[in-house]
């Protein structure tokens, strides 16, 4: 339900990845903000995941083929969930940030992101 949901989402500090795959979980992200989706390669995921015994589906022989597979899975619905996509492959956190903050901020006033200014019209 909504509550073990949110409660999730705060102690977590986010929905994490396999939360995509339930519809009340996507139907739940969508209605409370707004979704950025941080996209990276498998190759990457590989990469930053080496060392992790944190996660369970992981712990296998073949990373690579599990990684491939939920990326096959979850990518299509991350992408219709997020209303912004942002590759992190090869990017610090702060160019990462920043570009989140360009994409939401264009979101929120699309006008300035076109360079068009809004003149104020006094009655």
């Amino acid at each position: 339900d909504d509550r073990r949901a949110d409660a999730a989402f705060r102690r977590r500090g986010g929905y994490r990845g396999g939360a995509v795959l339930r519809e009340e979980n996507r139907r739940a992200l969508r209605e409370r903000g707004t979704v950025v989706y941080l996209m990276t390669t498998v190759e990457q995921q590989l990469k930053r995941t080496a060392k992790d015994r944190n996660r369970p589906l992981l712990q296998c022989a073949d990373r690579e083929q599990v990684l491939n597979d939920m990326f096959a899975t979850r990518d299509p619905l991350y992408r219709a969930t997020s209303d912004i996509t942002v590759r992190t492959d090869r990017r610090s956190p702060r160019a990462v940030v920043n570009e989140i903050l360009r994409r939401v901020h264009r979101l929120v006033d699309p006008l300035e992101a076109t360079g068009i200014t809004q003149t104020k019209v006094s009655s």
